[in-house]
């Protein structure tokens, strides 16, 4: 969808740059996934595009595996579930769970043609962080290039879905 700029008098339709008017999208276009933004001073209308890949582990709630806007992709917060079947967590302790969170992330990732080197920032929740930490980090680091690392957050929760131990989302440069 390109911007239709006009030369007419603006109206509460419009934004306005200089001398030049750029027709915001519509409600019927935003509900449609598009949505209105400016950068350095530039209007532009960018699509959103949700995405499900078919052969990703079941997510647990209503939502899709990733969210694409322009060039970042917002993945969202893998399980240690298997991708086949409904999503049940994988036996064994942090470091099994995190090795199935971080598998279920590249598969992810390479459906979109992107890999953990295109990681901008990770976030790790973990239901014992105190326990956890140090092996989580272990299994973790192996997935990055260690001149390559995402920015991270790691906090402790209350609790997971599905009693999991370990979830991890991820925004990525696409």
């Amino acid at each position: 969808m390109a911007i239709r700029e006009v030369e007419q008098d603006p109206t509460s339709s419009l934004a306005i740059k200089g001398q030049r008017f750029y027709v915001v999208p519509s409600m019927e276009e935003r509900a449609n996934g598009y949505s209105f933004c400016s950068l350095r001073g530039e209007a532009y209308v960018q699509e959103i595009e949700h995405i499900v890949v078919p052969a990703g582990p079941v997510p647990v709630g209503p939502f899709s595996h990733a969210v694409r806007f322009g060039q970042l992709m917002f993945v969202t917060g893998q399980m240690p579930t298997s991708p086949e079947g409904e999503p049940t967590i994988v036996g064994g302790g942090i470091e099994v769970q995190t090795r199935r969170v971080m598998d279920n992330l590249r598969l992810i990732l390479s459906s979109q043609n992107v890999d953990f080197g295109s990681v901008l920032m990770a976030r790790v929740f973990l239901l014992n962080f105190q326990r956890d930490y140090a092996l989580m980090n272990s299994v973790y680091e192996s997935y990055f290039e260690s001149t390559r690392r995402p920015a991270r957050t790691c906090v402790g929760v209350t609790g997971l879905a599905l009693n999991a131990l370990v979830e991890i989302d991820l925004v990525v440069a696409c």
